[in-house]
């Protein structure tokens, strides 16, 4: 197995024995974007946010997943969200890519 997947198999066992765990969920979920499981992605950055709704990473990253399946509106919510919880995030609201 490549280390993505890997990591998508050690982060399911750890959701399987603790499904509260946030990190797991949201690590999880940058495993599956990076082997372009976008969907998936955004099934597993949804339940990190409904677990800690102030993870502005999780919104952020679930952004980036929308947005590479063409979901803007829905990639600019996110980040939005994403910019109110953490300033660090606040360039990304602003992304050309999101202009069309």
């Amino acid at each position: 197995l490549g280390q993505h997947q890997q990591a998508i198999l050690d982060y399911g066992e750890a959701i399987r024995i603790n499904p509260d765990f946030v990190l797991a969920y949201s690590n999880r979920g940058l495993a599956l974007t990076n082997v372009q499981q976008h969907e998936q992605a955004i099934e597993d950055f949804t339940a990190a946010t409904k677990l800690d709704p102030g993870l502005a990473q999780a919104f952020h990253n679930r952004g980036l997943a929308y947005l590479q399946l063409g979901l803007n509106q829905q990639a600019l919510q996110d980040y939005e969200q994403a910019a109110s919880l953490d300033s660090r995030f606040a360039a990304s609201s602003d992304s050309p890519a999101l202009a069309g």
